[in-house]
């Protein structure tokens, strides 16, 4: 059985960036654990509450496949976590399949793990220049592939991008790597 941790902000997560994976991805089979800074009730940008199943302190990089940085205008505040950082780099480590959509992405730039891989984030200044400050390849894609890192640029894009993490899963070797590929265009929501 295949767990994805669900990162998402305290403030300000990007609803349909979290609700449309997480439901594709139940109706997928996979186990899914949601966390955040800590276990209580975090409001997204247009109102949804979520509580977490744990907060990062209580995640062990060992029990999940994949982690998932959903995005919204909270989410760069992800970064100041120690927490987070920790587990975004432990599973790079270890090869992990991890994603992130819109600006979430900063939070894989500010873990560094996205240098010298293409990525995509929210089409903004200051999104694409944390990408590029990490060493990362700005592509502008809606949805990018690198390796075992997926990106995406936001929330018209949130299908396709649980789509592809949910391609990536099935091809992805356990502790191996995925071949790069870029998905452009799109229908969005």
């Amino acid at each position: 059985m295949v767990t994805i941790l669900m990162v998402i902000a305290k403030h300000n997560f990007r609803d349909e960036e979290y609700l449309i994976p997480r439901e594709l991805f139940r109706r997928s089979g996979y186990d899914i654990i949601t966390a955040s800074v800590e276990k209580s009730i975090c409001t997204g940008m247009l109102g949804a509450q979520v509580m977490p199943d744990r907060s990062f302190e209580d995640v062990s990089v060992d029990s999940i496949d994949v982690v998932i940085v959903c995005g919204g205008s909270g989410a760069p505040e992800l970064s100041k976590s120690s927490h987070i950082m920790s587990i975004l780099q432990e599973a790079h480590h270890h090869n992990k399949l991890i994603a992130a959509i819109c600006y979430g992405s900063t939070v894989l730039a500010k873990a560094g793990i996205l240098k010298a891989c293409k990525a995509t984030t929210w089409k903004d200044d200051w999104a694409i220049q944390e990408l590029q400050k990490s060493g990362a390849v700005y592509t502008g894609k809606d949805v990018e592939v690198d390796h075992h890192i997926i990106t995406a640029s936001g929330p018209r894009f949130a299908k396709e991008f649980a789509e592809e993490v949910i391609k990536q899963i099935s091809i992805q070797p356990r502790e191996g790597t995925i071949k790069s590929s870029t998905v452009a265009g799109g229908a969005g929501l």
